[in-house]
């Protein structure tokens, strides 16, 4: 009987292993400040941001597709995988790089789309636009705040 709670033990022991490994978290340290404020601009609209419900790995490595600032790779059953290209990393402001790391996690986490809607004046209505070339985007201020106001209610 002993040897028998031994091994049930032991199973649930490498079962508990196995849903930590498909659910990991890794997060570049580079990037961490910018994953919290996802973290808490959801939180402040009432959306909780958990990470280890499907697991997804946050990092800088460059990205082969040329020009392409930041990259989510989606998987089937598996954890998502967010790339920020360093070149563009090291180039950006502290605004644009809270505004590449929300797109993209939008993509990765949220599951949204790319979206170019813009008003009268030409301004990008969501964070999930495609380019800049498509819309112009005051991420600032007031604006800031309607535009990640707009992608927690998606």
């Amino acid at each position: 009987m002993t040897r028998s709670i031994y091994i049930f033990g032991l199973i649930l022991l490498l079962s508990a292993c196995t849903n930590e490994e498909e659910n990991l978290v890794i997060i570049d340290p580079a990037l961490q400040t910018y994953v919290y404020r996802f973290i808490d601009e959801g939180a402040e609209r009432n959306v909780d941001v958990d990470f280890t419900l499907e697991g997804i790995t946050i990092e800088i490595e460059n990205i082969e597709t040329n020009g392409v600032p930041g990259q989510c790779q989606s998987y089937d059953g598996g954890a998502n995988i967010l790339l920020i290209d360093p070149q563009f990393w090291s180039a950006y402001s502290e605004v644009k790089k809270e505004l590449l790391l929300f797109h993209e996690l939008g993509h990765c986490y949220l599951g949204l789309a790319h979206d170019d809607n813009k008003d009268e004046n030409g301004n990008c209505l969501s964070i999930m636009h495609s380019s800049s070339s498509v819309c112009e985007i005051d991420f600032s201020g007031e604006n800031r705040e309607q535009l990640l106001d707009e992608l927690f209610e998606k």
